[in-house]
């Protein structure tokens, strides 16, 4: 499941609102991407959803630039857009 996280600069969704990514700022001098995947319950019916971590798609970069150029091609990619 997706954790609370302090200090999100930007989220921006994939085409599709299956797949988001999160700039997050470490207030180190460096910036964290978090990809999430949209998931879905059956028990909680059609209108629950929560955001999911994929672990293999975060990424540490240096610029909010190089951050969004990051996120963008990951939920491109995974969206199959």
């Amino acid at each position: 499941m997706s954790l609370v996280r302090d200090n999100v600069l930007a989220t921006h969704f994939s085409q599709d609102g299956e797949f988001r990514y999160e700039v997050i700022d470490m207030k180190n001098g460096t910036l964290r991407v978090w990809v999430q995947k949209k998931i879905y319950d059956d028990y909680m019916g059609n209108d629950w959803f929560d955001w999911c971590d994929i672990s293999d798609h975060a990424h540490i970069t240096d610029t909010i630039e190089r951050a969004v150029e990051i996120g963008n091609e990951a939920i491109t990619n995974l969206a199959g857009a």
